[in-house]
């Protein structure tokens, strides 16, 4: 989420004003369950009171409250959630590779060239 809002956007391919619109609310699912299964994983290690020690070089406090069966309940929402997150990241992936060998528009290779510019300026 980080790179995302340190790094320009590119623009949107041209296509269909369903495919632009999917595309966007894909978008922000991901980051939605990226966001969801973090705070999962955060409930489900503190379920029992204790910080969460980040490399043994600060802690995360634990919230003040619980509720019974924290850890199974929280357990599985996180499993689903992640699932879900491998789920769309795989659909994700489909659709660079369609808009590469599909739709021929240079979807893939845009990003991929956008990443070895930023790695050829940050050197």
């Amino acid at each position: 989420m980080a790179w995302r809002q340190l790094n320009t956007k590119p623009k949107a391919l041209p296509g269909p004003k369903l495919e632009q619109i999917t595309a966007r609310v894909g978008h922000q699912l991901l980051y939605i369950l990226m966001l969801l299964l973090l705070l999962s994983g955060y409930f489900i290690s503190t379920a029992d009171g204790r910080p969460i020690s980040v490399f043994e070089l600060f802690e995360i406090p634990a919230l003040p409250w619980s509720f019974d069966n924290q850890e199974d309940i929280v357990g599985d929402i996180h499993f689903w959630l992640a699932w879900s997150l491998i789920g769309f990241v795989a659909v994700h992936m489909l659709a660079a590779l369609k808009h590469q060998f599909v739709n021929k528009d240079g979807g893939l290779s845009r990003i991929l060239k956008v990443s070895k510019q930023r790695i050829l300026n940050d050197k």
